[in-house]
C-alpha cells in the first residue's frame, strides 16, 4: 500500500511540475518535427511529407474527453494546437472544427498560417479519427 501511495505521489508529481496552467499539454512529446520542412511542406500540400512528420508527433495524444458528446477529441485538438504553436512561433494554428467532416472514419480540421516569402499562408489539417477507442487521431490530408 505504501508503495503504491509512494508511485501516486511520484507520478503527481512530474505531471505537476514545469506545467502551465493554461496548458492542455499533458506529457511533454519528443520533438522530432523541423519547422522550416514542416512549413515547406505546408506551403507546397505535401501531403506525403506531412504524414511522415505529423502521426509520429500525434501518437503523444490519445486522451478521450468522454464527458464530450460534441467532440470526445476535443483536449487532443487542443494540444495539437498548442504544441504546433509552442514548437514553431511563426506558426499560428487553432483548431478549426472537431469530427465536422463526415467520413468514415470521421475528420477534425486545425487551421495553419503563416508567412511565407512574404504572404500569408493558410492551409487546414485534416485529421481522421481513430479507429480503435484511445488511439490517436491521424494525418488525413491538407487543403487550403
Amino acid at each position: 500500500m505504501v508503495r503504491c501511495a509512494f508511485v501516486f505521489l511520484f507520478v503527481s508529481t512530474l505531471f505537476a511540475c514545469n506545467r502551465n496552467e493554461d496548458s492542455v499539454l499533458l506529457i511533454e512529446p519528443e520533438v522530432s518535427l523541423n519547422c522550416a520542412d514542416f512549413m515547406i511542406a505546408l506551403e507546397s500540400l505535401d501531403d506525403e511529407s506531412l504524414q511522415s512528420m505529423l502521426d509520429p508527433e500525434l501518437e503523444n495524444f490519445t486522451l478521450l474527453d468522454l464527458d464530450n458528446d460534441a467532440c470526445p477529441y476535443t483536449r487532443n485538438l487542443d494540444g495539437i494546437a498548442e504544441f504546433l504553436n509552442s514548437l514553431c512561433e511563426e506558426l499560428v494554428v487553432s483548431v478549426f472544427c472537431c469530427v465536422c467532416v463526415q467520413t468514415f472514419p470521421s475528420e477534425s480540421e486545425i487551421s495553419v498560417s503563416f508567412d511565407f516569402d512574404g504572404e500569408e499562408v493558410v492551409r487546414i489539417i485534416d485529421l481522421a479519427s481513430p479507429l480503435v477507442e484511445g488511439g490517436p487521431l491521424t494525418f488525413s490530408g491538407v487543403h487550403e
